[in-house]
């Protein structure tokens, strides 16, 4: 298991490994700790993220580094 992070990453630094086709852009627009083991995510008509948290992937809710451990829906504000 990896250390979470205690502050996001720097943006342009993630952004930077990624290359991409000519017309087409890439935003972090969340990251640890804000988020740990995402499964799951869907945008809504407004462009809300919604991403599944997943506590307990991989360690069980009795191994899991979240107290408590529970699997989460956040909505994440991605502005424009």
């Amino acid at each position: 298991m990896g250390t979470p992070r205690s502050s996001a990453p720097d943006s342009a630094a993630v952004e930077s490994q990624f290359t991409l086709p000519a017309g087409f852009s890439l935003r972090l627009v969340v990251a640890e700790p804000n988020i740990a083991n995402p499964m799951t995510m869907a945008v809504d008509e407004a462009g809300s993220l919604y991403v599944t948290d997943s506590h307990t992937y991989r360690y069980g809710p009795e191994g899991s580094p979240f107290t408590p451990a529970t699997n989460p829906i956040k909505r994440i504000e991605c502005k424009r």
